[in-house]
């Protein structure tokens, strides 16, 4: 009965580190997506304002979107086992779909092409630049680079704050007058490194 449980236990452990991998690569796509449908939006937006569209491009991007889409498709999530008996199996994995926008289906199912369901409606999915996509990609290492700044850049200043303080303590300590052996009196000091050798 123990090595049972213990099997148990270890298959429900497999299966949700299959379920997590598999819902992190979800979670990659969808953010995918979303930038690609915001980008999207943005576009559709700026053609009400007379900006023409390239038909080629928009034809590309369409293919970009529709394949993280597949992708996401293609994932599937394996469900844990139920605890009904111990000789229970496995309940048959489920297929997850990307949420990437706020359309509803309906009966325009049929309307929608052929690119593995992408959410918008065939017909009304403007296209996304290439330099968008490029854009995004670029703010996103901005940001990534902007983190590292604060996080070490307070230390890396303390550490020159500190130095600057050695340094000025260092100038003070040899800042000190020689006198000239045969008058006795003081001479004016030119540079430090001219002091400590007068002084010496």
């Amino acid at each position: 009965a123990k090595k049972m449980a213990k099997d148990k236990l270890q298959r429900s452990i497999e299966i949700m580190e299959e379920r997590s991998k598999a819902q992190t690569e979800v979670d990659r796509l969808a953010s995918l997506a979303s930038q690609v449908v915001g980008a999207i939006r943005r576009m559709e937006k700026a053609a009400k304002d007379g900006v023409p569209i390239d038909a080629a491009k928009k034809e590309k991007l369409e293919a970009r979107l529709a394949s993280y889409t597949a992708e996401a498709d293609s994932i599937v999530l394996p469900s844990l086992p139920s605890d009904s008996s111990d000789d229970e199996e496995v309940e048959p994995k489920k297929s997850v779909a990307l949420d990437i926008s706020s359309s509803d289906s309906s009966d325009e199912e049929g309307e929608r092409s052929e690119v593995d369901g992408r959410s918008s409606v065939a017909g009304k999915t403007p296209a996304l630049t290439l330099a968008e996509i490029e854009e995004t990609k670029n703010a996103e290492a901005e940001d990534g680079n902007q983190l590292r700044v604060e996080l070490f850049g307070d230390q890396s200043e303390a550490e020159g704050d500190a130095g600057e303080t050695a340094a000025t303590e260092e100038h003070a300590s040899i800042d000190t007058r020689a006198v000239d052996s045969a008058t006795g009196e003081p001479i004016a000091p030119l540079f430090a490194d001219s002091n400590l050798e007068t002084a010496s």
